[in-house]
C-alpha cells in the first residue's frame, strides 16, 4: 500500500465509514448489555417471588390464577355480563 496515494478525501471517507460501523457496534453492545441486566433483574425478582410463594401470581396473572381452579368462579363467568367484564379486563 502506497501511503502517498491516500488523499484527504479517502481519509475522510474511511473515517466516516468506520465511525458509523463502530457506532453501530457500540449501540449493539449497549443493547445486549441492557438486555442482560434486565434478564438478571427478572431472574432475581422471580427468585424473590418464589421464596415468598407468589411465583406466577404477580401482576395481571393474579386474576387468572385466582379463578383457574375455582369451579364456582368459572361457572359464574359463564353469565354474559360477567364474561364481558372479564374480557374487558383481560
Amino acid at each position: 500500500l502506497d501511503h502517498k496515494k491516500i488523499t484527504s478525501e479517502n481519509k475522510a471517507e474511511a473515517y466516516e465509514t468506520y465511525t458509523i460501523a463502530i457506532a453501530k457496534l457500540t449501540q449493539h453492545e449497549a443493547n445486549e448489555e441492557t438486555e442482560e441486566i434486565q434478564e438478571e433483574e427478572y431472574k432475581t425478582f422471580m427468585q424473590i417471588c418464589k421464596a415468598a410463594f407468589i411465583d406466577g401470581i404477580y401482576g395481571d396473572n393474579l386474576f387468572k390464577v385466582m379463578f383457574e381452579k375455582d369451579t364456582d368462579g368459572s361457572q359464574l363467568f359463564q353469565a354474559p355480563l360477567l364474561k364481558e367484564i372479564v374480557d374487558q379486563y383481560e
